[in-house]
């Protein structure tokens, strides 16, 4: 994985201190994305503009 974002291993260990840390971290920001997803849902609109009106 570090390999993928550029990183050495050892700067993943140092900043989550292990694999399970950095699986913690990521389960973490991905739930902080969803609930803020989910705040902007309702104010989406409902069709893309470019979307033919039903009729």
């Amino acid at each position: 994985m570090a390999r993928e974002v550029g990183l050495v291993p050892g700067t993943l260990v140092q900043r989550f201190g292990s694999q399970r840390g950095l699986l913690l971290a990521l389960a973490d920001r991905s739930a902080q994305v969803a609930g803020e997803a989910a705040v902007l849902l309702p104010h989406l609109p409902s069709r893309h503009p470019r979307e033919p009106e039903e009729r």
